[in-house]
């Protein structure tokens, strides 16, 4: 993975939202105006300085009525949802050539220091790199292009075809765990009660 340069970044949107009650790209919150999802992409947006680079959101049980929700956007439709989130990690590489960072829709974007400080600090051997506060790893993860090959030839089917199973059988020395001080990498924004308060 090269250290420096700018990487595209796959948003993970496809879920039902049973725990929330509702599409989680878009609940609203008194902290921003419009939707979850549009607050995600600004902050996004905004990190062009930091490494962060295209976004492609992937949809799902929702597809149709977040597509008419966000025609802006680059929105890909997972055809499968029920194949759960790796499907969806899949089909969110495609969108790419080279490596990518992983965002799940229910973790906040966390500050611009984080997404440089995975990227500053892979080498070449690297196949992804974690962010980790206070020893517990979290989001976004960056994905290495090698990698990514490895992901899309995997069954989405398979138990072992989960993210966090894959990065726990990479070699020491191919995975950065890189701390960070910024907590948000660990927030998982999943029941209303959670969403409601929450300081975004």
């Amino acid at each position: 993975m090269h250290a420096s340069g700018r990487f595209p970044v796959v948003i993970l949107a496809g879920g039902q939202g049973a725990r929330m009650g509702s599409p989680k790209t878009m609940l609203t919150h008194s902290g921003f105006p419009g939707y979850w999802l549009a607050e995600q992409v600004r902050r996004l947006n905004a990190l062009a300085e930091f490494g962060v680079g295209s976004i492609v959101i992937v949809v799902g049980h929702h597809a149709s009525r977040e597509m008419a929700a966000f025609p802006l956007l680059n929105l890909i439709p997972n055809p499968n949802p029920s194949l759960g989130t790796f499907s969806s990690l899949q089909w969110g590489l495609k969108a790419f050539n080279t490596g990518a960072f992983v965002l799940p829709i229910d973790v906040p974007c966390p500050s611009g220091y984080v997404w440089q400080r995975l990227i500053d600090n892979t080498t070449p051997d690297t196949l992804a790199a974690v962010p980790i506060y206070e020893g517990r790893g979290g989001h976004p993860v960056l994905i290495s292009p090698n990698l990514a090959e490895q992901i899309l030839e995997l069954d989405p089917t398979a138990s072992n075809s989960r993210l966090d199973r894959i990065l726990a059988t990479l070699p020491a020395h191919q995975i950065l765990r890189c701390p960070v001080a910024d907590s948000t990498i660990l927030r998982n924004l999943n029941s209303p009660k959670e969403w409601l308060a929450a300081e975004l």
